[in-house]
Formats: structure tokens, sequence, C-alpha cells
């Protein structure tokens, strides 16, 4: 939970990302981010008081099917009896919210 004034703005910064991240605030899905360094001014959807964030990121096929490497059948066979080894995914950074203040010059 974020709790920011009205007034104020802000960006998040997830770092670089080994494949995917799905993000909402407030239930509003933000648009695709860069993987190589997701950051995002998430100003619009932010509320008075405390904003959700939400961000799922996603593992690997190979990963999701390690766990139950021994009980997968095809065509009644089993795999080989050495599961795959687990592949890196997910966020590489601690994630960085920056809040700002926009004032007019004049």
């Amino acid at each position: 939970m974020l709790n920011l004034d009205s007034r104020e703005g802000a960006t998040i910064d997830f770092g670089a990302i080994i494949h995917t991240i799905r993000v909402s605030i407030n239930r509003h899905n933000l648009p695709p981010l860069d993987t190589t360094w997701a950051k995002a001014d998430i100003t619009p959807y932010l509320v008075k008081g405390k904003s959700r964030v939400e961000a799922v990121v996603a593992t690997t096929l190979v990963n999701r099917l390690i766990p139950i490497w021994l009980s997968l059948r095809s065509s009644g066979v089993g795999p080989t009896p050495d599961a795959p080894v687990s592949q890196d995914y997910g966020l590489l950074f601690h994630v960085v919210v920056t809040s700002y203040m926009s004032t007019i010059v004049g």
C-alpha cells in the first residue's frame, strides 16, 4: 500500500525483470513495462490516502513443471527421471516508489 498526499505524484521502479511483469494500481492495469528496466509514472492511478499496488511476475514453464515432473505422462510414458534445473525469474532489485510534487513557475 502507498500512502501519498493527493497533490503528489509518484513513479514506481521495479528495475530489471527476468521474464514478465503485470502491474495494477488501485485495480487499474498499467501499460506493459519494459522488462529491461520497468519504471512507470503511476500518478494517474493514485487516490487520496492509501493506494493498492499489485505486481505479478511470471515464472517459466520449466519452473512450474518441476514440482510435478515425475507425475507427467505423454502417451503413457513419463519423463526422464532427472527433473530440469530451475530457471531464474522475477524481480532482480528492490522496488522503489518515488513521490514528487508538480509546481507551476511563472
